[in-house]
């Protein structure tokens, strides 16, 4: 048996087969995903986190907003939980982390005293600004360190990054 393996569903319970294979780092970690009549999906762990704030959607197969969405965001979300478990903070590597979920009905985005606003398509139906490490859509979602107050996301986030996703709010 393969230790490096986690199980979360399999073909004799389920039409889905879905495992982690563990790395040696959270770059390392992949979670493997199959469905019946689906392709398979192969999402590293910074991929799951994107996925699991509305970046990567929708994967071939896997509609937001269903049944099956919602079993993948719940697996998903099983996933990022059992990496961060092993992995500790990114900044101290303390095993106390505290995940926030809150859901908003108004965003703002405030930097250096200027008020940015979402641009495109995505602020219409976008509240939470996707690339910020801080959640997506409606959710203000994020994991941060309770010994060091690290919030758990690749930083920094590149001027580009920002620029292509915000306008000053008028």
């Amino acid at each position: 048996m393969n230790n490096n393996i986690v199980t979360y569903s399999d073909w004799d319970t389920s039409d889905w087969l879905i495992f982690r294979i563990k790395g040696s780092s959270r770059d390392g970690e992949t979670l493997h995903i199959a469905r019946r009549g689906y392709p398979t999906i192969e999402l590293s762990y910074w991929q799951a986190i994107n996925f699991e704030l509305g970046l990567i959607v929708p994967i071939q197969g896997y509609e937001p907003m269903t049944e099956d969405s919602s079993y993948l965001h719940s697996i998903i979300a099983e996933f990022l939980s059992s990496v961060d478990d092993d992995y500790g903070c990114i900044n101290c590597r303390s095993s106390k982390l505290a995940k926030v979920i809150a859901p908003c009905d108004e965003c703002k985005v405030i930097v250096d005293g200027v008020s940015y606003k979402m641009v495109g398509e995505e602020s219409l139906t976008m509240l939470v600004p996707p690339n910020l490490g801080i959640g997506a859509f409606d959710t203000i979602s994020f994991t941060y360190c309770l010994e060091c107050g690290q919030i758990q996301w690749r930083f920094p986030i590149s001027d580009d990054q920002f620029d292509e996703a915000f306008r000053v709010d008028d």
